[in-house]
């Protein structure tokens, strides 16, 4: 699916405040989701997004709920990032042992990838009249897969997502000067000092 996501850092009064102008509903309770990350041992993913390389991948396994332990079953994740929209694919995958899981990635890429972190964050849903889908993530935490340091990342992020072949809308000039290109894996490679 191709579709154009935009992230703005905005206070909890300022998202409610956007919702309200947009009159979105809630589309599903607050959620806690949790990612491990890989990446290549000189950190290629890291690199190519810090420096906005496209196309340019990432790879996660993805689980919700209890963050203390990384669930056996979840779904493998690759997000490609083009110029003007970005890809999503998801699939099932359980482990039963620590190898098979850092192999999870094995067929999907030419690289060796391996964990790296945990990220783990609240995350609530909402959806406008005209079709506007709306995450506000909130107490972000990462942890690093090597000796389990944990950090806050003191951000909380508004993500708007929308089709690519949608015509430019209004938040776009409302908040433009708040767009980011955050990305919560890089945020816990640096906030851990991992690269």
């Amino acid at each position: 699916m191709n579709r154009q996501e935009e992230k703005y850092f905005l206070s909890q009064h300022e998202v409610s405040l956007l919702l309200r102008r947009f009159e979105c509903i809630s589309t599903y309770p607050v959620r806690q989701i949790n990612s491990v990350y890989f990446d290549t041992q000189q950190f290629a993913s890291f690199t190519d997004s810090e420096e906005g390389v496209v196309p340019r991948g990432k790879f996660r396994y993805r689980w919700y709920g209890d963050r203390q332990e990384i669930a056996s079953s979840g779904a493998l994740e690759i997000k490609v990032t083009n110029e003007h929209f970005r890809q999503k694919s998801s699939r099932p995958f359980s482990f039963n042992s620590s190898q098979e899981f850092a192999e999870a990635f094995r067929s999907d890429s030419p690289h060796t990838l391996n964990p790296v972190c945990q990220v783990s964050y609240q995350r609530a849903y909402f959806e406008s009249r005209n079709g506007l889908r709306f995450t506000y993530d909130f107490e972000l935490i990462a942890r690093s897969v090597a000796g389990w340091t944990t950090k806050k990342i003191p951000k909380t992020v508004l993500e708007i997502k929308y089709a690519s072949d949608v015509p430019d809308v209004e938040f776009s000039s409302m908040l433009g000067d708040r767009k980011t290109r955050f990305s919560k894996y890089n945020e816990a490679v640096l906030v851990l000092g991992l690269y």
